[in-house]
């Protein structure tokens, strides 16, 4: 077929702030931020995420607080097997998903898309403001540094600082946090929930998107069992696979990935990301 069909997915990462809505993007100026008055969102330098499938469906009801049956209604697309593939995004920049098993969806029309991610999603970056900033703790002096450019280093977000700032990035210290998904929060900003281990997230122009925090095959009950991030979405039209389709591509839509969150100092962290799908 000569026209692309694509499917997008919104998976909500809020694992500082866990009733957190998308925050809207940083106010910027040459790609300095010129307002640190509240939590808003940029494109980071790398967001990395570890992927174990992707597929198309028929016949579900992700709206339900009960995860579909995936078994009965979805085809798997790709499969990482027994460990997920970590696959470094950089916005606008494409690259071949290596390793694991890609197959062929059957000829059909499918109504939704999914992807299943680890809960543990990874950012690198670092941002530059207009004036001298705290790092985290909020005060001059503090551990996580001062000065116009603050970034992420190697850790866990919320296990200690894990964003410094100065007047430079310090290549000592600069590397990926890693935020652990395990709360998708109340709802807000467009985004409904039953519960914090489900939502929905509508947003025109996108298709409607839905989430799951599960623990193994089924939707968790406890932060403490969460595993996998799953996430469809309802094409707004139905899309057919056919004789003439011969590929399927995986791009992840960054462009809101990390949040810059004011509230005590700067810290940098996970924010939503998106994964579009092409079969042509």
């Amino acid at each position: 077929m000569n026209n692309r069909i694509y499917f997008v997915v919104i998976l909500l990462a809020s694992m500082i702030s866990p009733t957190m809505a998308w925050s809207a993007p940083c106010i910027t100026s040459g790609g300095v931020i010129t307002s640190n008055t509240g939590a808003c969102t940029l494109t980071p330098d790398t967001y990395r995420v570890h992927l174990y499938k992707t597929g198309l469906c028929n016949n579900i009801d992700p709206s339900s607080a009960t995860p579909p049956d995936m078994d009965a209604n979805c085809i798997t697309t790709f499969d990482s097997g027994s460990s997920p593939l970590a696959i470094s995004v950089v916005d606008n920049v494409s690259q071949p998903i290596t390793g694991g098993t890609v197959t062929r969806p059957p000829n059909k029309t499918y109504t939704h898309g999914f992807v299943l991610i680890e809960k543990t999603i990874d950012i690198k970056t670092s941002v530059t403001f207009s004036t001298s900033i705290n790092g985290p703790g909020g005060v001059t002096g503090s551990a996580g540094g001062q000065g116009l450019v603050c970034w992420t280093m190697t850790g866990t977000a919320g296990a200690g600082y894990y964003t410094m700032c100065g007047s430079s990035v310090d290549n000592s210290n600069y590397g990926f946090t890693s935020s652990i998904v395990n709360d998708l929060g109340t709802g807000g900003g467009g985004i409904t929930c039953t519960d914090h281990f489900h939502c929905t997230y509508i947003e025109a122009p996108y298709d409607t998107t839905y989430a799951y925090l599960l623990n193994g095959s089924v939707k968790a009950t406890s932060t403490s069992a969460v595993t996998a991030l799953l996430g469809f979405a309802a094409f707004t039209t139905p899309v057919t696979v056919d004789d003439a389709s011969t590929a399927m591509d995986v791009k992840f839509r960054v462009t809101q990935g990390v949040t810059v969150d004011p509230s005590s100092g700067i810290n940098l962290y996970t924010a939503v990301f998106k994964t579009i799908t092409a079969v042509h």
